[in-house]
């Protein structure tokens, strides 16, 4: 499941996560991040919105298949009615995603699709109203990477749709801590898409391994990591902007990373807990 954003293909519709080249600690700079091949390129290009897929049970890296009931704030992002992201509920009218899912694209473009288990199909569709990106968001390095889209009408809550809480201000997730991120992302690098929504648990990784594998300009304070030493389970490209959760609270976005699930290289997600501030402003524009 997904993490490899690319930032060439950030620049094209949507991205996700996922990279290409290996970073040099001493000459990390903005041009290695250029280089990169975002999950963010339309998702079309790697399978049609419904094709059959063969062993379906095998899909996302290392995880498994499950229903929505079980992860019902997980949602769909479509782009002109093709999904190309993932996102959660944070109010009735309110979902959480990545920027780098939301940059250089219009409100008018994007719709929602929610409480359902199959990608592309059936649940609630809802127009996004209004793109509340971060100001601070850094296409560059992925800094500050998330946004909040405002629906033009209330999601219907029920059993296959809920509300998921942010973490607060200032809480800290230990490594080792185990996380669940779901989505409908590839089951490899440039692999296909599944139809049916995946799960994937992965432990933190503690920033100061991350740095270690990836660099220390590479991982800011608004960044966690999570993932296997010895690699085979991850997020990847398609399930960038769905939540990294642990005991029901949401700490992460999915954000980017070296390939999926590549040895010695965790993902990488947006550190929700910076956020709070961000993401109650928002939410109390409503209220």
């Amino acid at each position: 499941m997904a993490q490899i954003i690319w930032a060439i293909a950030l620049l094209l519709v949507v991205g996700v996560s996922g990279r290409s080249l290996k970073p040099d600690d001493s000459e990390l700079d903005a041009s290695w991040f250029e280089e990169i091949a975002p999950i963010g390129r339309p998702l079309s290009d790697i399978t049609s919105p419904l094709a059959p897929l063969e062993n379906e049970e095998d899909k996302i890296v290392g995880g498994e298949p499950t229903t929505i009931e079980d992860y019902p704030y997980q949602v769909q992002l479509q782009n002109r009615g093709s999904f190309f992201c993932g996102g959660s509920i944070i109010s009735p009218k309110h979902v959480l995603t990545a920027a780098h899912c939301t940059n250089g694209q219009s409100a008018s473009s994007l719709s929602v699709r929610v409480g359902t288990s199959t990608r592309g199909c059936g649940g609630q569709v809802i127009q996004v109203s209004e793109i509340h990106q971060h100001p601070s968001f850094n296409r560059s390095n992925l800094n500050n990477d998330v946004s909040i889209l405002e629906l033009s009408s209330s999601v219907t809550i029920g059993p296959q749709v809920q509300i998921i809480a942010t973490a607060p201000s200032g809480s800290e997730l230990s490594a080792g801590t185990l996380t669940t991120i779901t989505g409908w992302g590839t089951t490899s690098s440039g692999g296909s898409l599944p139809t049916q929504l995946h799960v994937v648990k992965v432990p933190i990784v503690s920033v100061a391994d991350c740095r270690a594998a990836y660099g220390d300009k590479a991982i800011t304070d608004n960044m966690l990591c999570a993932g296997l030493s010895e690699g085979g389970k991850d997020s990847c490209q398609g399930d960038s902007g769905g939540p990294l959760v642990v005991d029901g609270v949401q700490d992460g976005i999915v954000s980017w990373g070296y390939g999926c699930a590549d040895p010695k290289y965790p993902g990488v997600y947006t550190k929700v807990s910076n956020y709070k501030d961000f993401i109650t402003q928002i939410l109390q524009r409503e209220s």
